[in-house]
């Protein structure tokens, strides 16, 4: 799994000239993700200075018609407006300008790095349909930017959004991950960090409490281990001592995730692709954690397959799976999902906001 990742290109500045040639290269490339970001934002700025210039006009216009129907007094109050208008747009293009000139910098810079070392830069992707806890929540799901590779463990390393809710009670939730490739396939299991944990855990989903598993100092100073139920000795296996160490020393502020044959290394900030630290911590990780977790997954062997697959005590079983023997049982493939407490009692708390508010403004009007 020798995978040497060269992040001088990260380290390179980029100048304006470099990012406007850029921008320009990618919208006449025909590339419809460049072309969409290197002429659309333009485009929508155009017709959004257009329709409030107008607006601005009428308005005015309209009310100086009501109060005095002078054609010079309209005149000069259409051209105050207009040149009004035009000082704002300038200084909000001019800022506006900069911000957009330090996005394509950014784009720049992760081409290059991902072109120096053989990966593929995007600036959005939908999806992608990945088994991991993150990838199948709520809906508009895209990785905006990623770098994607087809060789070495690191397959992928982005910004992960999704969105829940709708209309104004819509919310988009952002996670950065990395997802490393693994020979075998093992059951699923998850090390929530603690060190990014406030009331309970900061995972976007929740696990039951009976799938949690010891496994020793230092492992559970620093992380909730989870395995499926009957899986604790599974997970001995797989965490060895070695394992344990590397993970304390590197790992524990990322909360990592073992499921089918990906692991998956999440984060709300520290997955930063277009920092060198973060891609000398990846390369650190896939040389001893991802080496030893697919060292493990190519010689584990699930003892519970070919078992009747349950879904529930006393429920008939499930059809035997066609293709290829898997080599993990059901029953070892997905961690059952619990309830976060932390939810539900911000709910509890903000119902009671509103019970407070709703018998104050009773209490005004009674009074």
């Amino acid at each position: 799994m020798n995978q040497i990742i060269d992040t001088t290109p990260l380290e390179r500045r980029v100048t304006r000239t470099e990012a406007r040639d850029f921008r320009t290269a990618m919208a006449r490339s025909g590339n419809t993700d460049w072309g969409s970001l290197a002429v659309g934002g333009n485009a929508k700025m155009a017709a959004l200075i257009g329709g409030l210039t107008a607006v601005a006009v009428l308005l005015v216009v309209g009310i100086v018609w009501i109060f005095d129907r002078s054609p010079e007094l309209i005149l000069y109050a259409a051209a105050g407006v207009l040149f009004g208008v035009l000082i704002m747009v300038a200084a909000f293009l001019i800022m506006n300008g900069d911000r957009r000139i330090s996005l394509w910098k950014q784009h720049l810079t992760c081409v290059r790095f991902a072109e120096r070392n053989g990966f593929v830069y995007r600036p959005e992707t939908p999806g992608p349909r990945y088994p991991g806890l993150i990838f199948n929540l709520g809906n508009g799901r895209a990785t905006e930017p990623g770098i994607f590779s087809d060789d070495g463990p690191v397959v992928a390393c982005g910004r992960y959004k999704w969105e829940t809710g709708s209309g104004d009670d819509s919310k988009t939730h952002r996670w950065q991950y990395a997802a490393i490739r693994l020979p075998g396939t093992l059951p699923h299991m998850v090390l929530d960090a603690r060190s990014n944990n406030r009331l309970g855990t900061n995972l976007p989903v929740a696990y039951r409490s009976d799938q949690r598993v010891s496994l020793g100092q230092p492992l559970d100073k620093h992380f909730t281990a989870y395995a499926p139920s009957g899986y604790g000795f599974d997970a001995y296996y797989i965490f060895t001592p070695d394992l344990i160490a590397y993970l304390v020393d590197a790992s524990r502020a990322f909360d990592l995730e073992i499921v089918d044959d990906w692991l998956f290394v999440y984060s709300r900030s520290g997955l930063d692709i277009t920092a060198p630290r973060t891609w000398q911590q990846l390369d650190w990780l896939a040389q001893t954690v991802g080496a030893r977790v697919g060292s493990r997954s190519e010689s584990y062997r699930d003892h519970r397959v070919g078992e009747p697959a349950m879904d529930a005590p006393g429920l008939t079983p499930r059809p035997a799976p066609t293709g290829p023997p898997p080599q993990v049982a059901p029953r070892g493939r997905r961690l059952r999902t619990g309830v976060k407490w932390t939810a539900i009692a911000g709910g509890i708390l903000y119902g009671i906001y509103l019970l407070i508010s709703l018998i104050a403004k009773i209490a005004e009007w009674v009074g």
